[in-house]
């Protein structure tokens, strides 16, 4: 019933948030795109919802609304993850929400995805990361490789990242000693390459506002997928269909994807 007409954005439709559980009523078409669609509840946005979806199918096996999820002995890592995850999540698993930004947040688990800590290594049923690879300082399959290490056999990433169709774009493709300044009002990154070459950018990307959310490159879809394998995963998906019960409806690019860790 919900997919004629969707290209209209005059049509409204109704939907059950999959995190709060809460019914959203008269939503125009066009509010539901990747970091709108907020549930007027909750908050949680088309992207969190996409995220509540693949981690349900991962662990569940099916997809229905955190509020219906069933006790299970799992564990689940966030990786910077949206807060409103942390409350319904651990009402039915073990879930850490991590931190890389320890200035940021101080009192989170501290995780760096590109050197784990022992402690966290194939602990985890499923690790959910959530628009954090465009900014992981260059070499970016250190991340990839990370994630992978983290997850039990047979265990499941689900995430999500801005990726395009064409190839990926790296900004600073030779980072190796940089920091960034703060010049006439404007943050300026000098960076000084590994041949000893003094380089200057201007006109950064930032996701937010500290240094850990500097966009370091827009991904290609092949080449992500290229990642993937390439850190051992396999059974990799890319969400292809829309679930607009849950109010999530899908753009042509920066699909949310899951991927498995071999048994």
């Amino acid at each position: 019933m919900f997919r004629n007409d969707l290209d209209d954005p005059k049509r409204t439709l109704s939907f059950i948030c999959n995190l709060c559980g809460i019914e959203n009523t008269s939503f125009a078409i066009d509010e539901l795109h990747r970091e709108g669609g907020a549930c007027r509840s909750c908050g949680s946005s088309v992207r969190a919802r996409s995220l509540v979806h693949l981690t349900s199918m991962a662990l569940f096996r099916r997809s229905i609304p955190a509020p219906s999820w069933y006790r299970a002995e799992k564990t689940v890592y966030g990786v910077s993850d949206w807060p409103g995850f942390e409350g319904r999540f651990n009402s039915a698993f073990r879930y850490v929400n991590t931190q890389y930004d320890t200035k940021g947040f101080p009192d989170a688990t501290f995780l760096d995805i590109c050197q784990p800590a022992q402690s966290f290594i194939e602990t985890a049923d499923a690790v959910t990361c959530s628009d954090v690879l465009e900014h992981v300082s260059p070499p970016v399959q250190r991340a990839f490789d990370g994630l992978f290490s983290l997850l039990k056999p047979g265990g499941t990433l689900i995430f999500t990242v801005p990726y395009s169709l064409a190839e990926t774009v790296e900004h600073f493709p030779e980072l190796h000693d940089w920091k960034l300044e703060d010049i006439e009002g404007t943050r300026v990154l000098k960076n000084k390459t590994a041949q000893g070459e003094v380089q200057e950018f201007r006109d950064l990307c930032f996701h937010g506002g500290g240094e850990s959310v500097l966009e370091m490159r827009v991904f290609g879809l092949q080449d992500l997928l290229d990642h993937l394998v390439r850190a051992g995963f396999e059974s990799i998906e890319v969400m292809s269909n829309d679930v607009l019960g849950f109010g999530i409806r899908l753009e042509p690019w920066s699909r949310p994807i899951s991927a498995r860790k071999p048994l």
